[in-house]
């Protein structure tokens, strides 16, 4: 980019792991994301899975303990809609249990035994304290429950897909959710024909998302150039 008149680089997503934000600030490049903008309809794509396949299965989500694992904008929000729905909830976040306190937060292991339905919404991380990169993995799969639901709309490497494949031959009592895929646009074909429900990364789009993600960068790019807001 020698040259490069670039002097800001926005996302109208939530994660950022497809941003080399390291290189940005070398550059001296301003750089935003739109954290939260499309929380909701991820919220509502989970919930109208779960009614859906409900009614499938014969269960009443009431009946049900939700585990949610990553307690962000997403798996915030499902909490509090879920609460309010008056369903038992478990929740599972550790950098957020390191600031506020571990009791109101369920370790890993006790939620995957625990929960009828596990939700994942965690962000992309390979370094740090608490890295989510193949959070789930061959080690710790078993431990859910039979008949579980197993639901990702978060990030695809949180589960590591390999193990997912092969540990799901096995245990195929429980219902697969997935609107990510490790390696995606790549999808394995195998594990799709596993999942009830297969989406290619579409529970948070919506117009509504969209139009939010959008002026929150309009927002950030003001700030950044020292712009009036109009």
């Amino acid at each position: 980019m020698a040259g490069s008149q670039v002097k800001f680089v926005g996302t109208a997503t939530i994660g950022t792991d497809h941003i080399d934000q390291n290189y940005l600030q070398q550059q001296g490049i301003s750089f935003s994301s739109a954290p939260g903008c499309n929380a909701d309809a991820v919220v509502e794509y989970v919930i109208s899975s779960l009614y859906m396949l409900a009614a499938e299965q014969g269960f009443e989500l009431l009946d049900k303990t939700v585990g949610i694992i990553g307690v962000g904008n997403v798996g915030g929000r499902l909490q509090q809609r879920l609460q309010g729905m008056g369903i038992d909830v478990l929740i599972n976040d550790p950098p957020r249990a390191a600031r506020e306190g571990s009791e109101s937060f369920t370790a890993l292991d006790a939620l995957l035994a625990e929960a009828d339905i596990i939700c994942c919404h965690t962000p992309l991380t390979t370094s740090g304290e608490h890295p989510s990169k193949h959070l789930l993995n061959k080690d710790n799969l078993n431990r859910l429950k039979p008949g579980a639901v197993l639901l990702n709309a978060g990030r695809g490497p949180v589960i590591n897909n390999e193990d997912l494949l092969n540990w799901h031959r096995h245990r195929d009592d429980v219902t697969l959710i997935l609107d990510v895929w490790e390696h995606e646009p790549a999808v394995d074909a195998e594990l799709a024909a596993r999942a009830r429900i297969g989406t290619p990364h579409i529970a948070g789009y919506s117009l509504e998302g969209k139009v939010r993600g959008t002026f929150m960068l309009y927002e950030a790019f003001c700030q950044a150039q020292e712009l009036r807001l109009n």
